[in-house]
């Protein structure tokens, strides 16, 4: 029974351990995009475009570090489209969500940014996105969400683009310390329990 306990009180203490670690790393996707006026006709200049609708995006090249490694290369990315980047619009839903394995990360904007447009026609343009938001998982891995931030560069002529996500490795707040005292009390409890059945 004693043994029983403890066995107990230290898998429920790393079982809770293993779920208290927020998303860590960084991901990558490039693919195709067609500018758009808020009529939904494309557009060739850059300036013109109210919004950005998204043709096929995959997973980048050794695009995924951290948590995000669960996910190969190539993996296909779904993205909120059209993103409405004049006046800068936050999505209804996920921006993006990507999933492998029974493993999914979503990113839901809490603000975003958007550059004035770089270069003019018949040159190169690129216009930049910045944003905010958090980072969720659903699977078999317990990852917590957390902040996240995102940059998307969009080229302009190219009808292409780049995208990336990360997080930074913070501490979680103190949970992981607090799980340790809860398992070292429950280890002295179970101590002070053999040493009264041992007096008897």
């Amino acid at each position: 029974m004693k043994k029983l306990l403890l066995t107990g009180l230290l898998s429920i203490g790393m079982s809770l351990a293993a779920h208290a670690v927020p998303i860590y790393g960084g991901i990558s996707f490039f693919g195709g995009y067609t500018p758009q006026n808020s009529g939904g006709t494309a557009v060739a200049d850059l300036n013109n475009a109210t919004q950005i609708a998204f043709g096929p995006t995959v997973v980048g090249i050794a695009g995924t570090s951290g948590a995000f490694t669960v996910i190969p290369d190539f993996t296909s990315v779904t993205m909120f489209t059209p993103l409405v980047i004049s006046p800068a619009t936050l999505p209804g839903s996920a921006l993006w969500s990507v999933s492998s394995g029974g493993n999914t990360f979503t990113f839901t904007l809490t603000s975003m940014t958007v550059t004035p447009v770089s270069g003019s026609l018949p040159g190169a343009q690129a216009l930049t996105v910045n944003g905010i938001g958090t980072l969720n998982y659903t699977g078999g891995l317990g990852y917590t969400p957390i902040e996240g931030s995102f940059i998307g560069t969009f080229n302009g002529g190219q009808g292409t683009f780049t995208w990336s996500a990360s997080t930074a490795s913070v501490p979680d707040g103190g949970t992981t310390v607090a799980l340790l005292g809860a398992s070292l009390l429950g280890l002295l409890a179970v101590s002070k329990l053999q040493a009264k059945s041992r007096a008897v």
